[in-house]
Formats: structure tokens, sequence, C-alpha cells
């Protein structure tokens, strides 16, 4: 998990999960401070193997590294 942090306008965060058995996903979430709600925004499908690592540029919001 790690947080979306160039994007200054909200509360951005990516979770990867880490399955031998099935393909593997990455989830953005977005934190609404107000209402003190978490939604989901995208699944991004990630066949490569098992996300061990998310990292986030904190100058670009588009982008994002993982190591598996």
């Amino acid at each position: 998990m790690c947080s979306i942090q160039a994007d200054e306008n909200s509360h951005k965060f990516v979770v990867g999960t880490c399955s031998l058995s099935t393909q593997n996903e990455i989830h953005m979430l977005n934190f609404a401070e107000d209402t003190n709600r978490v939604d989901l925004l995208h699944v991004f499908p990630f066949p490569e193997g098992e996300i061990w690592d998310l990292k986030a540029s904190p100058y670009n919001h588009e982008i994002l590294s993982c190591s598996y």
C-alpha cells in the first residue's frame, strides 16, 4: 500500500494483492475526509506475479511503480 502524494486535491492510495494462486490486482482507492468514506476508483489487473512493493511518483500522480 502507498499513498499518491502528487495529487494534492484528494487522498488517494493504491493497494496491491500478493496471491500465488490467482491473478493479482492493483486497486486505486480514494478517501473522502469529510464523509470518512473509502471508495474504489479503479482496478488494474497485474498478471506478472505477486506484488511485493508499490511506489507512487511524488511529482506526477499518473506514475506508479511496482516490484514483483
